[in-house]
């Protein structure tokens, strides 16, 4: 009797601390959410005042010093590794075009990653450029960029309408669970119709038949897109397309691409999908041309 006596002693305390265990997988998993959530706002936030303060306000150093690493990665070709090679570029660039701007149309965000989309506008002799910027935060600093620019052509498109690289709705935000799912969609999608050159089995699987085109050389609809690049696969089937990156908020999906095409030089693009009730029914891309030569040796990938 004595022995039961200690021994109930000894469980009741675990059995008492058992009942009382407040521990919930599924509230952990929110708060885990939630904490990485406030942690993408704060990157989202951290990188557009960083872009404004030195495109927008041209305080490029000023900005630069509070928000780059010193040993920034830089993938854009015409500039250096470094802080100071990026401050040195555009101090000068930004001081020989005072009348240069630069617009954020559309940010995504996702951990660590933030893409904006860009309208900018050097002087008033160059065309009006199209821009993706995606840059890596660690530590509450900006860490690593890649980039692409292009110009916006002169074609029945852009004369129609000179926003048709640009104009359409923002994000709309979603839960996690079904931002991931459209990122599911958009990459076997990607993956699909440009990496297997199975255009028409994806095109009529993932896209709308109303599917939105900011693309200014393909018209709108999904068929005019199946056809541009069906016959572009059939002039060459060696064209090669590699997904790099996804990164997804809301109900949009950005895709960074790698591409080469036969006797053309490699190609960086970046690609924003819009995902509606498991459709994508909108499309925004910039593409550049890699350059032989390279400021720096980390590729534009």
């Amino acid at each position: 009797m004595k022995k039961l006596f200690i021994l109930t002693t000894l469980l009741l305390p675990l059995a008492l601390s058992a009942c009382n265990d407040d521990s919930n997988p599924e509230q952990d998993s929110q708060s885990s959410n939630d904490t990485q959530q406030q942690q993408t706002e704060r990157n989202k936030s951290l990188v557009t005042t960083y872009y404004e303060g030195v495109f927008k306000d041209k305080k490029v150093r000023e900005f630069s010093e509070r928000y780059i690493a010193e040993n920034y990665i830089q993938h854009n070709p015409y500039v250096a590794d470094g802080r100071q090679p990026f401050i040195d570029f555009f101090e000068k660039r930004l001081a020989d075009n005072p009348e240069a701007q630069y617009n954020i149309l559309r940010t995504i965000a996702e951990d660590d990653l933030v893409l904006l989309q860009v309208k900018g506008k050097l002087n008033a002799d160059t065309p009006t450029n199209a821009g993706f910027d995606l840059y890596r935060v660690e530590n509450g600093i900006i860490v690593e960029h890649w980039d692409v620019n292009q110009a916006v052509p002169e074609n029945d498109r852009t004369k129609a309408n000179p926003d048709v690289m640009f104009d359409g709705p923002n994000k709309m935000n979603l839960s996690p669970a079904e931002t991931a799912a459209n990122k599911q969609l958009v990459t076997a999608f990607v993956k699909g119709a440009f990496e297997q050159h199975q255009v028409r089995e994806f095109s009529d699987r993932y896209l709308a038949d109303h599917y939105i085109q900011h693309n200014p050389w393909i018209g709108d609809g999904k068929e005019p897109f199946v056809s541009f690049f069906e016959q572009l696969f059939q002039n060459d089937p060696a064209a090669q397309y590699e997904v790099k990156r996804v990164i997804a908020e809301g109900d949009l999906v950005a895709v960074h691409l790698r591409s080469k095409q036969s006797n053309k030089p490699e190609n960086a693009g970046f690609d924003i999908f819009r995902v509606e009730n498991g459709k994508i029914v909108e499309h925004w891309d910039a593409n550049q041309s890699v350059p032989e030569n390279s400021a720096n040796s980390n590729t534009m990938f």
